[in-house]
């Protein structure tokens, strides 16, 4: 592949991530302010949650594999669909991921820690900020658009199918949109860079 295939499959990995990010967004609407899993009933799960965390999982999923592709020339595509794996593997030396964190962290002066996490917090004396980072956010999501434990086993792509139990991560719409609309700015500017090398 030469740079400027490489250049240029980034750019078509950008705009269907940012696709599947503006669709998120309109599916998630601005009735509320804040967006957790245990505020949405049986039927808000399967018409919201579902193809919710799909998009969003998408949008990531290409995000992580642009930003990897654009600076890894010796490796091909497809990278996997494990969101925690892929964004373990962005360049680090490339992108600002603790920029990621500080958009969350802009957010969470005015947002309320869900009620079953607050809970668990204070029984295992953790630190309730921990639950806003990206991390732990990411996971979240992962285990409903790759994997999720389940005593021991894997259950797959919750995002796309019935789940076997009821069991749902808490994670917080804002907080992933705020990350991911980083990202692609900071993939967005990487690629121009890349691309104005180019001209002669």
């Amino acid at each position: 592949m030469t740079t400027q295939e490489r250049i240029h499959q980034c750019w078509e990995w950008y705009e269907i991530a940012r696709s599947y990010f503006i669709a998120a967004t309109r599916i998630h609407g601005k009735d509320k302010t804040f967006l957790y899993v245990h505020d949405l009933d049986l039927i808000e799960r399967i018409i919201r949650l579902h193809p919710l965390t799909q998009l969003l999982g998408l949008s990531y999923e290409q995000t992580f594999k642009a930003m990897r592709l654009l600076f890894q020339q010796k490796e091909k595509p497809p990278f996997g669909h494990d969101l925690e794996d892929l964004y373990q593997k962005v360049p680090k030396r490339k992108f600002r991921l603790d920029a990621l964190d500080l958009r969350i962290a802009e957010l969470c002066p005015s947002m309320p820690l869900p009620s079953k996490v607050e809970a668990l917090y204070k029984v295992q004396n953790g630190n309730q900020e921990d639950w806003f980072k990206f991390r732990t956010q990411l996971s979240a999501l992962n285990s409903y658009y790759f994997k999720f434990p389940n005593d021991g086993a894997k259950e797959g792509f919750r995002a796309r199918y019935p789940s076997g139990n009821d069991t749902y991560k808490e994670f917080c719409v804002e907080a992933l949109f705020a990350a991911l609309d980083e990202a692609q700015k900071q993939l967005r500017s990487a690629i121009e860079s890349e691309e104005a090398e180019l001209v002669p």
